[in-house]
């Protein structure tokens, strides 16, 4: 069997003298060549530059698979970010709940299109947020929490109810009539009240004919008392009297005496009861649970009743300040 021949490999001299016609580039090869030290330089910033690479500039990716377009943010963002969750985290535990929040927006910053952490920041609102001061920071990363999670029934569920909490029952109504068909049993009961509560009597009576022929109602005290609200608004004689009668249980029940009186203002600007009214409207103020849309009803009860002074002077007084530049004008 015959041998390959072999071939030696050239020698040090012998490669640099292939740049012999270039003097400077001949020299730096044969630098290269005899000098480790210089190896290990060359090789070491090398080294740096890729580092750098990967650490400052935009090169990993944020966003979840498959989504559009893709969002990349650099190594330097992704160990803040971390960073500021721990500190944000720690700050909750320890009752700094305003700094905590503030830390984990400044989080979310550095990596948003993370999925879990927007998740976060958006159950940390729901569950310590202030409305006055964190409504459209809550708003804009709902949205895009369901435009990252393509608006499954998960993210659907705890937008709805930061949007409960803090008294966004137009965005409610809004967000889940294009889906209306397809609702759990917490959205369908969400969708429900937001209707009646924004002023929809005609579509919740919709809505809570297919919560019955559901079975749902039967067990839900919250459901019952919505019906309850809109017999007594909505229609007369005996079963307007009993619906009212139900209301007037749950609003000296503790548990249910929010919704109960916020449901009252409703059913007070319906009957002309400007006393009803007033007296709902003190408890839910109490709360911290007011909208616009209420007062600007109690005005409007006011004036229609006769007694457009007095309506004049408690929109003088300032007794509500508006959460946003819509309810400013």
């Amino acid at each position: 069997m015959r041998k390959a021949p072999h071939h030696d490999l050239p020698s040090k001299d012998e490669v640099a003298a292939r740049f012999a016609s270039l003097p400077e580039l001949e020299k730096l090869v044969l630098v290269l060549l005899y000098d480790r030290r210089f190896r290990l330089v060359l090789l070491a910033m090398a080294l740096v530059a890729v580092g750098a690479t990967l650490v400052f500039l935009p090169l990993w990716r944020s966003t979840p698979p498959g989504f559009k377009p893709v969002h990349r943010v650099k190594i330097l963002d992704l160990w803040q970010s971390r960073a500021l969750r721990r500190a944000a985290q720690a700050d909750i535990r320890a009752g700094r709940l305003e700094a905590g929040l503030g830390t984990l927006r400044a989080a979310l910053s550095n990596n948003p299109g993370n999925l879990e952490l927007v998740r976060e920041y958006l159950q940390q609102i729901r569950l310590h947020g202030d409305a006055r001061n964190l409504t459209t920071s809550a708003i804009q990363n709902s949205i895009w929490l369901l435009r990252l999670s393509r608006t499954n029934t998960a993210e659907l569920e705890l937008v709805v109810g930061l949007y409960e909490k803090f008294l966004l029952d137009d965005l409610v109504v809004h967000l889940l009539a294009t889906c209306q068909e397809r609702l759990s049993p917490a959205l369908e009961k969400a969708y429900a009240r937001a209707l009646l509560i924004n002023r929809n009597p005609s579509q919740f009576a919709t809505r809570w004919a297919r919560i019955e022929a559901q079975s749902a109602a039967a067990t839900d005290p919250e459901l019952r008392l919505l019906h309850a609200a809109y017999l007594a608004g909505w229609t007369d004689g005996e079963t307007a009297a009993a619906g009212q009668e139900e209301l007037d249980k749950a609003m000296q029940n503790e548990r249910h005496s929010l919704l109960a009186n916020r449901l009252q203002l409703l059913v007070s600007e319906r009957r002309r009861d400007v006393r009803g009214y007033e007296q709902a409207l003190d408890h839910v103020l109490l709360r911290g649970a007011t909208r616009f849309t209420d007062h600007q009803a109690y005005w409007r009860l006011l004036s229609d009743t006769g007694k457009k002074d007095k309506a004049i002077e408690i929109i003088r007084s300032n007794v509500y300040l508006p959460r946003s530049g819509v309810e400013a004008v």
